[in-house]
């Protein structure tokens, strides 16, 4: 029997409603009983032992106006004058507030360590989750869908912001009874919302970074992939073999298969095909698609110039059951944006053609095109030098009475420009014979019309003047009269006439500015022939004088231009006029012109450890034969 109680008892248990005094404790309150503290009053009433407990847990209240409560009490037995006991008096103080806040504070920091540590956000959230059925117990439930199932009659929701305010998901309590949040719900969800906001914001951030150094990574692997493809296709300079090196670089990179066809003489031909293994090779080199069928994928994209990407089989007739193709993906090979060929990549398996993937694919393919015409202009280019310098030069030998005749030009770089070296040989009158070897300033088309001039000027005039100094001069006056956008540069020549004689041919020749030609004896001994004069297209002055030789037989005279003597090594030390005269000495008794140019040329790549030369190499030689017997 509750006998009396102060006002703080009474609002401890539920308010006003509940302020009686004079009836049982356990009608008053019957959620004590299951509580165990009824009997606790019992025990001390018989016994007459006090009790005291710390933090002790009750639930206060029944249905919706339960609540938690903890508290520090004393119960204490009443004693008669007899010692008797005849009640107890239990005083209590409620520490509900100080327990959350312990209990709350100890769960918040677990949590912000999880994040701290970069713990994953499934286990955080379910970390939460589970703090909060401990300190909301037996009255939340963890999932909304399970309510009807779980009794569920009571909820709320807190929306989780991010710091600029975005919504980042909900916190929500859910309640088996009926009833409003209180003030102490809601300052607990506002507090782990918070959390809850300050994980998956940290959960995002790692992920944003993560994907960024993703994405940076995959981008620094096709930027290097693009890198070695592109020398790879650049290293070579003949068009079908750079989209031989494209098929193999797409294989299996972008695609298990390639295949890589263009269009010639109106005509599609597979160039080029990748596979893992030869029989899937063989099959797609056999196939051919129709350049004019409109159901055909490589006929579509030659046509339209744009790519064409499915996940299906190409349409049109080709292996493709045969090699389990499950897609494919079709980029045009384009040249100032018409498509001269395609790159087919075809799927198999699992693998698919992703928006990257086309995109890098893509990009592979546009530079293998540069590439490809890059090769095609270099192969024209130096077709067409090679056809231009042919025509400046001799088609052939001419057969020239009591003298053998050979020549070696050697064009420098990779023969993309005309050379500026020149010679020519041709017939005169009487039976004579001129010759000519000469170096024009420079190279490309201005080089190639002044040794046309040049050459052209000599044939037009050496049967019209007494000598080969008139004819120079006159050389001289062809190009000191030349239009300026023909070119204004100089030329350096020798130019000689040669007459047959029994003993062997008698040479008349002068020098224009050039390197001395050489006379090799019978006895192998190199004589420097000297003979003084000008520039050519410099001024009106030649300053020419004749030098004249009689070549005896199995004697050679030797015309060279500068391209040789100042062939280098790396050091940038010269061949010389030294070296050219002892790789002459160096050839056997009586040696062909021939031989003589093969051990010059040899002697040249050997001195500059036969690294690209940097500029034109020319050379003429005569050499006078045996005398013909008469007849008798």
């Amino acid at each position: 029997m509750l006998e009396s109680a102060n006002a703080a008892f009474f609002t401890a248990i539920g308010g006003p409603e509940r302020a009686r005094t004079s009836v049982p404790l356990g009608q008053l309150m019957p959620e004590l009983v299951e509580q165990g503290f009824i009997e606790l009053l019992d025990r001390v009433y018989r016994s007459g032992t006090a009790y005291t407990g710390r933090d002790a847990r009750m639930t206060l209240g029944e249905a919706s106006q339960a609540r938690e409560a903890f508290f520090d009490f004393t119960y204490e037995p009443r004693l008669d004058a007899g010692g008797n006991v005849m009640g107890v008096r239990v005083i209590g103080v409620e520490t509900t507030r100080v327990k959350h806040a312990q209990r709350l504070t100890a769960e918040h920091r677990a949590l912000l360590e999880q994040i701290a540590r970069q713990a994953p956000l499934p286990d955080v959230l379910d970390g939460m989750a589970r703090a909060i059925e401990d300190l909301a117990p037996e009255e939340v439930d963890d999932f909304r869908d399970l309510a009807d199932q779980a009794g569920v009659a009571a909820c709320w929701s807190t929306p989780i912001l991010a710091r600029d305010g975005s919504l980042l998901g909900t916190f929500a309590m859910y309640h088996r009874a009926p009833r409003a949040p209180q003030e102490a719900d809601l300052a607990l969800a506002q507090l782990f919302a918070g959390t809850a906001a300050l994980a998956i914001e940290r959960h995002q951030t790692e992920q944003a970074r993560q994907a960024a150094e993703n994405s940076e990574k995959a981008a620094r692997e096709d930027l290097a992939f693009l890198l070695r493809a592109s020398t790879t296709l650049s290293s070579n300079l003949d068009a079908t073999h750079t989209l031989v090196r494209l098929a193999d670089t797409c294989t299996p990179r972008l695609a298990p298969l390639c295949t890589i066809d263009v269009i010639e003489g109106g005509r599609v031909r597979r160039v080029a095909a990748a596979a893992p293994t030869e029989q899937q090779q063989n099959l797609l080199a056999g196939h051919i698609p129709v350049y004019d069928a409109a159901d055909d994928a490589v006929a579509r994209v030659l046509a339209s110039g744009v790519s064409e990407v499915a996940r299906r089989t190409p349409t049109g007739p080709g292996p493709w059951h045969t090699l389990g193709v499950t897609g494919y993906l079709c980029i045009p090979l384009l040249d100032r944006g018409a498509a001269f060929g395609a790159v087919t990549l075809l799927s198999t398996g699992d693998h698919s053609f992703d928006g990257h993937t086309v995109a890098l694919a893509e990009e592979l393919v546009s530079r293998a095109a540069l590439a490809a015409r890059n090769a095609r202009q270099f192969t024209q280019r130096a077709t067409l030098a090679s056809d231009l310098q042919a025509g400046l030069l001799l088609p052939d030998l001419p057969r020239v009475p009591g003298v053998e005749v050979a020549t070696y030009y050697h064009p420098a770089g990779e023969g993309l420009d005309i050379g500026g070296d020149f010679y020519d040989v041709f017939p005169l009158e009487d039976g004579r014979w001129a010759f000519l070897l000469g170096d024009v300033c420079g190279r490309g088309a201005i080089a190639a019309t002044t040794t046309a001039l040049v050459r052209h000027t000599a044939r037009a005039v050496a049967p019209l003047v007494p000598g080969p100094q008139a004819v120079v001069e006159a050389i001289n006056r062809a190009l000191l009269n030349r239009p300026t956008r023909h070119g204004t540069g100089f030329v350096t020549l020798v130019y000689g006439q040669l007459t047959p004689t029994p003993s062997g041919p008698d040479i008349e020749l002068v020098r224009a500015g050039h390197a001395l030609p050489m006379h090799l004896d019978a006895r192998c001994a190199v004589h420097l022939l000297d003979a003084p004069g000008a520039l050519l297209g410099i001024g009106a002055d030649t300053h020419l004088a004749v030098r004249r030789l009689h070549l005896r037989p199995n004697e050679s005279l030797v015309l060279y231009t500068d391209g040789i003597t100042e062939a280098r090594r790396r050091n940038d030390d010269l061949f010389g006029e030294g070296r050219l005269a002892e790789a002459l000495r160096s050839t056997p008794a009586h040696p062909a012109p021939q031989h003589l140019i093969d051990a010059i040329v040899q002697a040249v790549h050997a001195f500059s450890g036969g690294h690209d030369i940097d500029d034109d190499q020319a050379i003429l030689v005569l050499t006078a034969t045996d005398p013909i017997p008469d007849k008798v």
